[in-house]
């Protein structure tokens, strides 16, 4: 399957379609933000985009559902203790600040697509113990968010 036949383009303005895969580069193109962080507040639009992937070099994150519904999120940041930083401050206020949370999902690595899979809203967070990027404990972040609106063939 070639990237023509997988790729939407992210438009001009106007909302993202739920289930369409994208080129990161192109989200932030038009959204702005970090390139490569996990969490990144938009620079030109009143939004938060959430990036998660399966990858094993990342998965001492464990992101994931729980059995109360919520997608348990980890915070930003890989060693040391978590803080509240602009990233971490963006998700537990994003609706104070009007934002909305957009959660994508790793497509394919290769030309860097991901699917725009659910809207979420912060509902509460809770401190852990868990391992950073090093295998060294610390406390992180995890964000509970409730799916408000989710891809089709989710």
């Amino acid at each position: 399957m070639s990237q023509r036949d997988v790729c939407d383009d992210v438009p001009a303005r106007g909302p993202l379609t739920l289930g369409a895969v994208y080129k990161r580069a192109d989200l932030h193109s038009r959204f702005g933000g970090s390139r490569i962080a996990g969490i990144v507040p938009a620079k030109h639009e009143p939004l938060v985009l959430l990036f998660h992937t399966e990858e094993p070099a990342h998965q001492f994150y464990r992101d994931g559902f729980g059995a109360d519904g919520l997608y348990w999120y980890c915070g930003e940041g890989t060693s040391g203790d978590m803080s509240w930083s602009a990233g971490n401050r963006a998700v537990r206020d994003h609706m104070q600040q009007g934002r909305s949370l957009m959660f994508f999902e790793r497509f394919r690595r290769k030309g860097g697509l991901w699917r725009f899979s659910f809207v979420m809203q912060f509902v509460r967070f809770k401190e852990e113990e868990r391992p950073d990027a090093r295998g060294q404990r610390r406390r992180a972040f995890v964000f509970g968010l409730l799916p408000i609106a989710r891809a089709l063939h989710e």
